[in-house]
């Protein structure tokens, strides 16, 4: 749009810049095509049984995103410390969470009421570290705790959470296993 003058006014440039800054971002590697491969294949990264509904995608090339929802009539229990990220060499290494937007990190166990819903974001552990200036940062995906890292690396490949939950009473294993299209 332009101004009456015919020129064109501050907020749309800048959001032109913005956004032709984001879709040459995805043209670049960043990690925004995939779909689920297990427990079952779906093109949505959503698994869903009588117990539970688990959502589950890639957020920033650095974390996941996790909507859980508890179908069942008994209180759920994530179990954090036995929950694992899955890298795309086969892996599994110890994940840090965050509930709900709220800042902090989470894993200890989490319950989830009948009929209740969480949101949770976590990362690979190892992907974490503080820069120059102090602040705690997150390496991508791909760059498997370690400031290197291609994107391409993951075309092809599979990478998730594995969450472990109690259900009534049972522990159970949820792979949520994303093949990685670049």
């Amino acid at each position: 749009m332009r101004s009456q003058a015919g020129v064109i006014t501050p907020i749309l440039a800048a959001a032109i810049i913005a956004v032709s800054t984001l879709f040459a971002g995805c043209a670049t590697g960043h990690i925004s095509d995939y779909s689920l491969v297990s427990p079952v294949a779906s093109r949505k990264p959503v698994f869903e049984d009588s117990d539970v509904r688990l959502a589950i995608r890639v957020v920033d090339d650095s974390r996941y995103s996790l909507e859980l929802t508890n179908k069942t009539a008994t209180p759920l229990e994530i179990l954090w410390d036995s929950s694992a990220v899955m890298a795309a060499d086969g892996l599994e290494g110890r994940l840090l969470c965050e509930l709900n937007g709220s800042g902090g990190a989470a894993n200890r166990n989490t319950f989830i009421a009948p009929g209740g819903t969480i949101l949770a974001e976590v990362f690979p552990a190892a992907n974490v570290y503080r820069d120059e200036k102090g602040a705690v940062r997150v390496y991508p995906l791909y760059c498997n705790g370690s400031p290197e890292g291609d994107p391409g690396s993951l075309d092809g490949r599979e990478i998730g959470v594995k969450l472990v939950l109690i259900v009534n009473d049972h522990a159970r294993s949820y792979p949520l296993l994303l093949k990685v299209k670049m």
